[in-house]
This record gives C-alpha cells, structure tokens and sequence, in this order.
C-alpha cells in the first residue's frame, strides 16, 4: 500500500461512513487503506464499521475503550498505517472526484 486514508471518529457514525463510502466510490486502484479510530464513541460506530468491513477488506478499525483526545488519535491512526503515507482526515472529511487518483499519481511521477 502506498497511502492509508486514516479518519478520527467521535460520535460521528453518519460522518464516518460518508467519509468512507466517498472513497470507497472514488477508488479505481488498490493502493489504499482506510484505516478508523473510534475515540470510545457511544453511537453505533462499531458496528456500522463492522458492517462496512466486509464491502472494503482494506478497511482497518481501532476502538478505544475510554476518549483520550484528538492528538492521542491521531498518533494511534499513524501507528496503525503501513502505507508509506498517511492522508489525515476528520470523520466529516469528503474527497473530491478524482483526487485519489490525482495524489497517487503524483507521488508515481514525482517521488518513485
């Protein structure tokens, strides 16, 4: 994998998916990891995510059991990539159409 979107979820379900499902339609190639870390959220995250794993086997999922605040999240989603980038993203983050292709393209003609 080159890039892993990561996305920070808190109470943010509705977000998350929109978030993910924007990806996940605008994907063409398999150079990606959608990588989620829930901040102990009390909604229906978890098992939304879980429903979406199944769609997208590239889809990673981190739960914390307790809130431990955005820069401990956003520390934990850079722990958890293995793309050699990291696309930060809050949970009510959209892409544009084309912008995945755009970026892995970029770092193909301008970094490789």
């Amino acid at each position: 994998m080159i890039i892993d979107v990561v996305i920070v979820n808190y109470n943010s379900t509705k977000y998350s998916l929109r978030a993910i499902e924007s990806f996940k339609s605008k994907t063409f190639r398999h150079d990606l990891n959608i990588i989620v870390v829930d901040n102990a959220s009390n909604d229906n995250t978890k098992e939304d995510i879980d429903s979406y794993r199944t769609k997208i086997p590239n889809l990673v999922y981190f739960r914390w059991d307790e809130n431990n605040g955005a820069d401990r999240n956003f520390i934990k989603v850079v722990e958890l990539a293995s793309g050699e980038y990291c696309w930060l993203m809050g949970s009510d983050d959209l892409i544009e159409d084309g912008s995945i292709n755009y970026v892995l393209n970029f770092l193909e003609k301008n970094i490789y």
